[in-house]
């Protein structure tokens, strides 16, 4: 029974990976000007005149050169020579190195902060386009980033890293990521990816001194950043004070994966077993917590439950690579029939006429037409990774019948 959900599941995520990747190759990117559009509104016009953001620019980036690695399709890797030479001429800061954060339409600098969340993209993208293209200049430049934040960026004191710095790597008073988020020198989310960006270097260049912080990340997440209520924590102080209660649920799951992933890089097996144990710890809780009755994954809570019932698009396939790593490692099948649930609830709600889906669906089950379906934050990345993941750990359970 099992194996028939499996197989119908993963052919229902080929057909979308294509219809995801198609829409970017088809409306984002401008192959005759080597360039990308910032924004694409909900109806599926152009915002040609949009800032671009170091986020969206990355995330196209590795993902190109992700759907290469997989597919070899010539026009994934000619897409992400695209970005790669996009992020070289108009990102980098050429004078105090790193990159900036957002550029206007003509690829100027307009937020020339430094915010290390966004540097450890460039590292993830520049390592995986590495892996693509066989440049080993990307590569190098990846190394230089990483000596960056661990320079600017680290905590040497308490461990972690800061949110954010100036344009030539001074502190700052305000150092959110965004608009949405608490103003606190550590937060969740800047770890999160400075993890899987260390993780995907460590894993390609098999250097020491990235292994060694990686291991280090990985137990700040176990004895700092996870809550005994199997909660992430969101916004801390210098010294790992708690500053807010708020739970993102899409980040509790995609973290229970990312750990794993991290871990196993790392060869120590006894942190890979903790890792292990930690990882079905999360996902269990949020089977309980985190999925509506309309089986969407919740967007935030707190110790109470949740209290924004509104579905963002990338927590939901996030869901899905969490629950699918959770059934590999307890093989119990309400993983799968949660993971099922949930594609259909995507599928009813989220997609849209042009092949991309919607940011948000609100709490009646109506999507959000005001939110872009690409722009600075609303990227292929989160999509296009799990769709991968979801087909290659369907290939590991039926052909291969591997556990993590």
């Amino acid at each position: 029974m099992i194996e028939k959900k499996l197989k119908l599941l993963k052919n229902e995520i080929f057909q979308e990976f294509n219809n995801v990747i198609s829409f970017w190759i088809n409306n984002v990117i401008d192959y005759e000007n080597n360039d990308f559009i910032g924004k694409i509104k909900s109806d599926g016009k152009k915002s040609k005149e949009s800032e671009k953001s170091l986020i969206l620019a990355t995330r196209i980036l590795w993902t190109f050169s992700k759907c290469y690695l997989k597919f070899k399709e010539k026009v994934y890797l000619k897409t992400a020579d695209i970005l790669y030479k996009y992020i070289i001429n108009h990102f980098i800061d050429k004078k105090y190195g790193g990159f900036y954060w957002i550029l206007d339409f003509k690829g100027n600098p307009i937020d020339t902060s430094k915010k290390f969340y966004g540097q450890s993209f460039g590292i993830y993208s520049f390592t995986e386009y590495t892996k693509a293209s066989g440049n080993k200049d990307a590569l190098a430049k990846a190394f230089e980033i990483f000596e960056i934040i661990e320079k600017y960026g680290k905590d040497k004191k308490n461990k972690g890293y800061f949110e954010t710095a100036a344009e030539d790597f001074s502190p700052v008073e305000d150092m959110r990521l965004s608009e949405k988020d608490l103003n606190a020198p550590k937060s969740m989310n800047a770890h999160l990816h400075i993890m899987e960006a260390y993780s995907n270097l460590a894993d390609y260049s098999k250097e020491s001194k990235v292994i060694k912080v990686l291991e280090e990340l990985i137990n700040i997440f176990i004895y700092k950043i996870i809550q005994s209520n199997w909660h992430l924590g969101l916004f801390f102080d210098l010294n790992w004070n708690l500053l807010s209660d708020l739970i993102s649920y899409g980040h509790d799951i995609e973290c229970s994966w990312l750990l794993i992933e991290a871990a196993k890089v790392t060869g120590n097996n006894e942190l890979i077993e903790k890792v292990k144990k930690v990882s079905v710890s999360l996902a269990e809780v949020s089977l309980k917590e985190a999925i509506d009755t309309d089986n969407g994954i919740f967007y935030e809570g707190d110790k109470k439950g949740p209290f924004k019932t509104k579905k963002e698009w990338w927590m939901q396939v996030e869901a899905m690579v969490g629950y699918m790593q959770a059934y590999q490692l307890t093989k119990k099948e309400l993983f799968i029939d949660k993971i099922i649930n949930i594609w259909n609830f995507c599928k009813e709600k989220f997609k849209t006429p042009y092949g991309e889906w919607y940011y948000f669906i609100d709490e009646k089950g109506n999507p959000d037409k005001n939110k872009e379906i690409a722009g600075p934050w609303k990227c292929p990345y989160h999509s296009i990774r799990a769709f991968i993941e979801i087909m290659d750990r369907i290939d590991e359970i039926l052909f291969m019948g591997k556990n993590i």
